[in-house]
């Protein structure tokens, strides 16, 4: 799913903005030429997110140690003859008038999102008031940053390369060695990609370039970084 430019990348952010376009989405109706009933679908998808990511989210977090423990206890704990007893998660309550939706609700917010953009109505201050204006982050990096770092691997050294890509799909990793051509080496859609190629000689270090430029919707765009150069040893 692409990832759109209004929406925060950290989980915790997110909720903050879910529950910020839930409270504002309802003085807009009736401003904006939409049906009504999609605009109370789309606040009660956003409210139900919020409960997820939020709330949801953040017990099921809490519980995960514990039924790691009690998965190893079931599978290797001391035999005492007693049955064991298993955690129970305990679900956080559902706020007032929040309700379980149907699976996709981001997506069906991204499409409404879409369509506010263009009905009669909508101005760039109402864009503004909803939060689904393109956040300045995205707008200030014409290119990916990235920073690099050699580390111990199982054939020779590794490289690290974690990236931030602002808000795009991912980036496409370039790179060459050994005087050769640039290549590409991953199209990396997480944090971090990792460089464990053996060497083009075993037992021989090698300096390797590496640069970046956003991927978005099945091919690249933008420029290219600048060129970030390692040595990688045995």
């Amino acid at each position: 799913m692409t990832r759109q430019d209004y929406l925060p990348v950290p989980i915790s952010e997110q909720v903050l903005w879910l529950r910020h376009f839930a409270d504002t989405l309802p003085q807009f109706i009736g401003v904006l030429a939409i049906d009504e009933a999609r605009m109370r679908d789309g606040i009660a998808d956003a409210q139900w997110l919020t409960y997820v990511l939020g709330p949801w989210r953040t017990e099921l977090r809490r519980f995960a140690p514990a039924g790691t423990s009690a998965i190893e206890q079931a599978q290797t704990g001391k035999d005492n003859a007693a049955p064991m007893q298993l955690p129970l998660y305990q679900l956080p309550p559902l706020p007032a008038g929040v309700v379980p939706r149907p699976a996709g609700a981001l997506k069906r917010l991204f499409k409404l999102v879409a369509t506010i953009k263009v009905v009669k109505g909508y101005t760039e201050g109402i864009g503004l008031s909803l939060g689904i204006l393109p956040r300045r982050d995205s707008a200030e990096h014409p290119v990916p940053t990235f920073k690099i770092k050699v580390l111990p691997g199982t054939l020779n050294e590794k490289v690290a390369i974690r990236s931030s890509k602002h808000g795009h799909d991912g980036a496409l990793i370039e790179t060459r060695r050994g005087g050769g051509d640039w290549e590409e080496l991953a199209i990396s859609m997480k944090h971090l990609h990792e460089d464990e190629r053996p060497l083009l000689v075993p037992g021989q270090p090698e300096r390797r370039d590496y640069r970046l430029r956003f991927w978005d919707k099945g091919k690249p765009n933008g420029d290219w970084t600048d060129v970030a150069t390692v040595t990688v040893g045995p």
